[in-house]
């Protein structure tokens, strides 16, 4: 396994000249995620505020950008509602909601895809948030025809900033995450050391990435096979344990491996000069409890973590916030919390087909 982890090590450098908004006007965006469609409940009002937010920043784009949705799923009804057909490969036509067919990385049967049978030996089944780097692993030429590629999770806002907004320099940009304590910290080190991996000294590694598809692939497919080693070798049968396993957080939890092997691999390419890293702790990933101007910090993305604090998406989704929303006349969006209340608010009340019909109005 060693040599798969540093299979690509020379594979890709980026290129020295990149265009800029002004240089090449056509600029093609796509922002992936993972519809789980066995948990449609659960992930549905996520979807619908992502979507909302989708909407309203092709609304406000560059005439000439595209942007488009692609969400990896299996067939949907739900998915449907919202417009979201299989890709039909129509370059003449921009701005779509596309689902890609897309199984789960424990479903999927590729007998002679050893990456394939390592996880599905290793890994324990319920880690389902490696198939936020699985979607990559599987579709990277389809990723390929795009300038940027946005990989995020179904919690998350766009704001009207990101309308605007590419990655400067072809870099691949980052924001914070929420697993760096110092024990994981080290035991990371320990790992790097192990198998050889450089270390850029990156830390609090958000789950975001947002850059050119041929750097985000590249780190993609290092995470996969990092994260089977670390199945394999860093955690113990009690760990693995879908109900024991959550006593071991926040030091050492396998349900965030991939947040893990993503460290580890973001670290390594960075270090190697591989791709060009930018981690801007504001920019993407931010927090959805923090109440800012929009005209005072730069933030192109929210993402809706863990918390009792408004904004809560548990709080939300269980209807604690809708006798506040529902008398709510004003919304000053020019705030990061105004703004995402509104979306999900706005979002929640109208159904699926009614968010298509206002995405065919744009």
């Amino acid at each position: 396994m060693f040599d798969q982890i540093h299979h690509d090590d020379h594979l890709y450098v980026p290129s020295n000249y990149c265009f800029t908004t002004t240089e090449k006007k056509n600029i093609r965006r796509a922002i992936i995620v993972y519809f789980p469609v066995e948990r449609s409940t659960v992930y549905i009002s996520e979807l619908k505020w992502l979507y909302l937010s989708w909407i309203e920043t092709i609304q406000k784009q560059p005439f000439d950008w595209q942007t488009d949705l692609l969400i990896y799923s299996l067939p949907s009804l739900l998915l449907d509602e919202l417009g979201c057909f299989e890709n039909n490969n129509n370059k003449l036509s921009k701005n779509n909601c596309f689902r890609i067919n897309y199984n789960s990385l424990w479903v999927t049967t590729k007998h002679s895809n050893e990456l394939l049978r390592l996880i599905q030996i290793h890994v324990p089944t319920w880690c389902r948030h490696l198939d936020s780097l699985g979607i990559i692993f599987e579709n990277s030429d389809f990723l390929n025809q795009y300038d940027y590629v946005l990989r995020t999770d179904l919690d998350v806002f766009l704001t009207p900033k990101f309308a605007h907004y590419i990655p400067f320099d072809c870099s691949f940009q980052i924001g914070l995450g929420g697993y760096s304590l110092d024990y994981t910290l080290n035991k990371l080190s320990r790992i790097a050391k192990t198998l050889n991996l450089l270390n850029a000294n990156l830390t609090h590694v958000g789950s975001t990435w947002y850059g050119p598809p041929k750097q985000i692939i590249l780190v993609a497919r290092l995470a996969l096979w990092l994260s089977v080693w670390l199945s394999q070798n860093e955690f113990n049968l009690v760990e693995k344990d879908h109900r024991l396993s959550i006593l071991s957080w926040p030091q050492w939890y396998i349900g965030v491996i991939s947040m893990y092997a993503s460290h580890l691999a973001i670290n390594h390419y960075a270090r190697l000069g591989r791709i060009k890293l930018i981690q801007k702790p504001y920019l993407i990933d931010y927090s959805c409890t923090t109440n800012v101007s929009f005209h005072e910090i730069e933030i192109i993305h929210i993402h809706a973590w863990h918390t009792s604090q408004m904004f809560s998406k548990f709080f939300f989704k269980n209807g604690s916030y809708d006798g506040i929303l529902s008398m709510k006349t004003q919304w000053n969006t020019n705030y990061s919390l105004d703004f995402i209340l509104r979306i999900a608010w706005q979002s929640k009340k109208m159904t699926t087909k009614e968010l298509y019909q206002l995405k065919s109005h744009v």
